[in-house]
C-alpha cells in the first residue's frame, strides 16, 4: 500500500489505510507500505520523482493500492510504465475538495481522470463516490468496488454524560469542514446551557486554522468551545461517550467516517445534505441544505431545548449506528478486489 506522508496522521483517510492493512491478513494478505512522501496532492517536483523511483522499485508481480491522495496527481505516462498491478483507493476526488480554484481543479480532474484511466481497479468508500466516478471521470461501473469504513462498536460500559450537555465535532480544520459555520451557529446559541469540543489537526490548514481562533475570540466562544487538535482513538472514544450530539457542518464527504461512529455511539447527528452524507448517515440524523447557518442553529437549538425530539432522534441515531460494517468487514472486500485483479493479471 503505497501512502502520501506519515501513515500515522490523524485523518479519516489515513484511519481508513491503517484500517485495512491491519486486517487484510486475515483474508489472506500480508501487506507492506510504502511512503510516497509529504505534500501531497501538491508535491514538489523532487517528491514526485522520489515517489515514482520508489514505486518503480517494488517487484512487478506484487500489486499495489495507491492512495487517492497521491494518485490522482502521479503522472499517467510513468503510472504507465509501472509493471505492477495498480488499485487506486479513492476516497473523494482531488478536484471537489472545498476552497480549490477552478483552473487548479480542472487540472487535478485531468490528472486525476488520466490516472484513473490506467488502474486495474478502483477502490472507494461510498456508492456515492462510485457515482461521482463513472458520471465525471468516465470510469466503466465494472472497475470499481465499494468498499465503506468500518466502524469499531462502541464500548458497552455506561460512562456519564457531561452536563452541560456536549455538543461535539470531528474533523480537521480545513474549509472543507465548515467550522466557521458551526461556530457562527454556536454563537446564536448563548443563551443556553451547553458546551462544545472540536477534535481535529490544525496542521492541514494554518492559515484557516488561525482565522478559527480569531474568529472563536470574536464571537465570545473562547470559553465554551474547546479545540482540542489531534487526538487518539482513546480520548476520541471518550468524547463520543460524554456528548449528547454530534454536528459536522462539512461542505463535502465521500463518506464521513466521523458521522458513523458518532452513529455508533447512539449520537444524533447534524450536517449537511452533501457528497456521501445522505448515504452514511441514512435516518441517524438531520441534514440541511450545504451552507445553511440558520438551519444548522435551529437543528441545535431544537436539540438542546425539545427533550421528547431528542430522544426520538437518539433511537433513530441507534437504528443506523448497528448498520455499519466493522473492519474485517471492509478489509474482506478489500482482498476480494485484490484476488480479482490477480486472477485477471494471471489469466
Amino acid at each position: 500500500m503505497a501512502v502520501p506522508g506519515d501513515l500515522n496522521t490523524v485523518t479519516g483517510g489515513y484511519a481508513y489505510d491503517r484500517a485495512v492493512i491491519a486486517h487484510l491478513p486475515a483474508h489472506g494478505w500480508q501487506p507492506s507500505t510504502i511512503s510516497l512522501g509529504p505534500g501531497f496532492p501538491a508535491p514538489t517536483s523532487q517528491t514526485l520523482d522520489a515517489a515514482m523511483a520508489g514505486l518503480a522499485q517494488i517487484q512487478g508481480d506484487q500489486p499495489l493500492i495507491i492512495d487517492g491522495l497521491a494518485y490522482g496527481v502521479l503522472p499517467a505516462d510513468r503510472l504507465q510504465a509501472l509493471a505492477n498491478p495498480i488499485i487506486a483507493l479513492v476516497h473523494h476526488p482531488l478536484a471537489l475538495e472545498t476552497g480549490v480554484e477552478a483552473v487548479e481543479a480542472e487540472r487535478l480532474r485531468h490528472s486525476e481522470k488520466a490516472a484513473l484511466a490506467l488502474a486495474d481497479a478502483i477502490l472507494v468508500t461510498s456508492p456515492h463516490t462510485k457515482r461521482v466516478l463513472i458520471d465525471q471521470f468516465t470510469v466503466p461501473d465494472d472497475k470499481i468496488t465499494v468498499a465503506t469504513p468500518g466502524v469499531p462498536l462502541a464500548a458497552e460500559v455506561p460512562v456519564e454524560k457531561a452536563s452541560p450537555p456536549l455538543i461535539l465535532s470531528v474533523g480537521t480544520i480545513t474549509r472543507r469542514k465548515g467550522v466557521d459555520l458551526l461556530l457562527r451557529s454556536l454563537a446564536g446559541l448563548q443563551d443556553r446551557a451547553w458546551q462544545a469540543v472540536i477534535c481535529g489537526g490544525r496542521e492541514h490548514d494554518p492559515v484557516y486554522a488561525a482565522e478559527i481562533d480569531q474568529l472563536m475570540v470574536t464571537l465570545g466562544l473562547e470559553d465554551r468551545v474547546h479545540a482540542t487538535g489531534s487526538v487518539s482513538p482513546d480520548v476520541l472514544a471518550d468524547w463520543y461517550a460524554k456528548a449528547s450530539f454530534f454536528v459536522l457542518a462539512s461542505h463535502y464527504e465521500g463518506y464521513g467516517m466521523a458521522f458513523a461512529e458518532a452513529l455508533r455511539h447512539g449520537l444524533p447527528v447534524v450536517g449537511f445534505d452533501v457528497g456521501a452524507v445522505p448515504d452514511t448517515v441514512g435516518g441517524g440524523g438531520i441534514l440541511l441544505a450545504d451552507g445553511d447557518q440558520r438551519g444548522l442553529q435551529a437543528a441545535l437549538a431544537r436539540l438542546l431545548d425539545d427533550s421528547a425530539y431528542f430522544e426520538t432522534m437518539v433511537m433513530k441515531a441507534k437504528d443506523q449506528g448497528r448498520s455499519y460494517p466493522q473492519w474485517s468487514d471492509t478489509a474482506g472486500i478489500v482482498a476480494g478486489c485484490l484476488n480479482r485483479v490477480m486472477e485477471q493479471r494471471d489469466g
